[in-house]
């Protein structure tokens, strides 16, 4: 362990045995803290003259706050010939892996949220969108947000969406909040204009995830739906040629076109 700093946790903002101590307590449990780190002996303190001196008290006032935070939170003990603090070196120690990840997942997580709680509903008929966007869901949350009710759709799209604001503002008037400005929400919203994606793609495509049952998260999530659609559309438009005997109908080829072109595009 460093003899330099110690780990002092968010929590004890919320630790209701730090709280309800007095406020000469409380800074003397941060200071029976430093002394412990400085130790380096799994939390063992000082002697009591030590302790003392170096903090500029009464040898025996101290003795009496050790006694009451003992008493009331038991965040420091006696043991024999001294006191040491419950638990130090276990909160000490380094953090293995999985913890690293984990709090690293829940910062990201939160900053994603405050960015979506920042903006506010497009339309006031959507009153339960989706609180909670987290782009990079992974197999062991899943099931926990996939849960979550899909945004009401507002009304159906019938506007232009040839530009990067037209579809970002087609796709919100449909599942009813703000898309948030992250790369891949970008990436699918310029993806969705360039290959010319129209409002009838849309609907169908949230549509289609209503249906299903499937949670809309934005932009990205609809585009896979909305090139299907635009294939089928494409496909529907295309005049046949003649055939060789003058009459028009359906020409095979002119379908596998589409497919193989939707299928390229999936990739």
């Amino acid at each position: 362990m460093s003899k330099y700093w110690i780990k002092l946790y968010h929590e004890v903002l919320d630790d209701p045995k730090m709280g309800r101590l007095q406020d000469n307590l409380y800074r003397r449990c941060i200071e029976l803290f430093l002394l412990a780190g400085e130790t380096d002996n799994g939390g063992e303190l000082p002697p009591i003259d030590d302790m003392a001196w170096r903090l500029r008290l009464d040898p025996d006032m101290l003795t009496e706050e050790l006694i009451e935070i003992e008493r009331t939170t038991r965040i420091v003990r006696r043991i024999d010939g001294g006191w040491v603090v419950t638990k130090f070196a276990e909160r000490q120690d380094a953090d293995t892996g999985s913890e690293r990840v984990n709090r690293y997942r829940e910062t990201k997580r939160k900053e994603l949220q405050a960015v979506t709680n920042s903006y506010k509903p497009v339309t006031n008929r959507v009153t339960n969108a989706v609180r909670d966007i987290d782009i990079d869901i992974d197999k062991d949350n899943y099931e926990e947000r996939a849960a979550l009710p899909p945004a009401q759709i507002a009304s159906e799209v019938y506007g232009p969406t040839d530009s990067f604001d037209a579809m970002k503002g087609a796709i919100e008037s449909l599942i009813g909040y703000m898309i948030p400005p992250v790369p891949s929400e970008v990436e699918a919203i310029n993806a969705m204009v360039a290959e010319g994606i129209g409002s009838d793609d849309l609907n169908s495509a949230v549509a289609f995830h209503r249906e299903k049952g499937i949670v809309v998260r934005g932009a990205a999530s609809l585009l896979k739906s909305a090139r299907f659609n635009k294939a089928q559309r494409t496909q529907a438009n295309v005049k046949a040629p003649p055939r060789s005997n003058g009459r028009r109908g359906p020409n095979p080829n002119v379908f596998e076109q589409a497919r193989k072109e939707l299928a390229e595009r999936e990739q």
